[in-house]
């Protein structure tokens, strides 16, 4: 009888892992870790994780929608006009929102444990001092420092959940936990700032005071069960500062003509607000080409990757044709109704100034 050939003998078990673990030499051991870290958690920990990442999401909406609330109260106790009354949100939306991507990317480098927890105690020390602040100047200044904060705090946390949890029932509990909060910060922002402000004797800087303490609950409970995460495996650790100068002015621009607009000497067709609008534009628009550029050159692993004005893209311009567009549209309708979300709180404040108005008239 005649032996069969070794290339036709059935592979083994172990043979069958054995290209699959070779190919992904990076990817299983992330996996694996990630799964035995899951392993070594207790479902406390993991409860007093969600909840204080939650309680950052809270506590960024809070910021706006209580702050929000009292404004009329924050006018007439500074002497603010009515017309810069509006940067003391602004502020802290202009910093929040400009630095999100290039925090984001600090985070995944370094640790977002510690990038988490710096963030949240920006925003109760600065918070903090915004209670105090007895000019406009001083707290528009404050308010923008402490949306450098909620830059670091968000994306850090949203990445806390995505490496500390593995795909299971735990993970979806966590990441619909932490969407849920930014409605639920609104709700209490709304419903903290009006009673604090009315019934408190230090009215609106009670709200700043009880944020803070918001955010030192954030900072223990990051201590306490957010595991240490220095390192991330990216061979990669370059930052892609073209990229964040890029989207940081331009989108600086644009929510700054946004914002004053309608106050400027000759309204929308002052020429400043003309001209600083076109160059937002054009500064998100070279921002998306880069990032664009960036990423084809990275997927054709060229010699140009060892230069420093490569690093890896700070965001993946090609995420938007997953599911063959699918994720854009889902991306497009959250934007929409945050926006929705956001102009009920414009209503609020009007509402509110005008009530206070009456009432302290009659």
């Amino acid at each position: 009888m005649s032996t069969p050939p070794p290339s036709s003998r059935p592979p083994s078990p172990e043979e069958e892992k054995a290209p699959t673990m070779t190919g992904s030499a990076e990817a299983i051991p992330k996996s694996e870790s990630l799964i035995e870290s899951a392993r070594q958690r207790s479902l406390a920990r993991d409860i007093v994780l969600i909840g204080t990442v939650t309680l950052a999401m809270i506590l960024n909406t809070a910021n706006v929608i209580g702050v929000a609330i009292s404004l009329p109260t924050i006018g007439r106790d500074l002497n603010i006009v009515e017309e810069k009354l509006q940067w003391a949100i602004n502020a802290f939306a202009l910093s929040s929102g400009c630095l999100l991507l290039f925090f984001g990317r600090i985070a995944d480098l370094y640790s977002r444990k510690y990038t988490f927890i710096f963030g949240c105690a920006i925003m109760g020390i600065f918070g903090l001092g915004c209670g105090f602040a007895q000019n406009e100047i001083t707290l528009d200044v404050l308010r923008g420092i402490q949306g450098i904060g909620a830059a670091a705090a968000i994306p850090a946390g949203l990445g806390i959940l995505a490496h500390t949890f593995p795909p299971s029932t735990l993970r979806s509990v966590a990441f619909a936990t932490f969407a849920a909060g930014a409605p639920v910060g609104g709700a209490v922002g709304g419903i903290i700032g009006g009673v604090l402000t009315q019934l408190t004797e230090k009215t609106w800087r009670s709200t700043f005071w009880f944020l803070t303490g918001l955010s030192a609950a954030c900072c223990v409970g990051a201590m306490i069960s957010i595991d240490d995460d220095f390192e991330h495996g990216l061979l990669d650790k370059r930052v892609d500062w073209i990229g964040a100068f890029l989207v940081t002015a331009g989108l600086t621009l644009i929510i700054f003509v946004l914002s004053d607009g309608s106050i400027a000497p000759d309204g929308w067709k002052t020429g400043f607000i003309i001209a600083l609008l076109i160059v937002g534009v054009v500064l998100v628009a070279l921002f998306v080409w880069w990032e664009h550029y960036l990423e084809q050159l990275h997927v054709r692993e060229g010699e140009m990757l060892d230069t420093w004005w490569a690093p890896p893209p700070l965001m993946s311009v090609t995420v938007w044709t997953r599911a063959k567009g699918k994720l854009a549209v889902v991306l497009m309708i959250a934007f929409v109704q945050w926006c929705g979300f956001q102009s009920f709180t414009f209503w609020i404040q009007a509402s509110s100034g005008f009530m206070t108005g009456r009432g302290t008239a009659c």
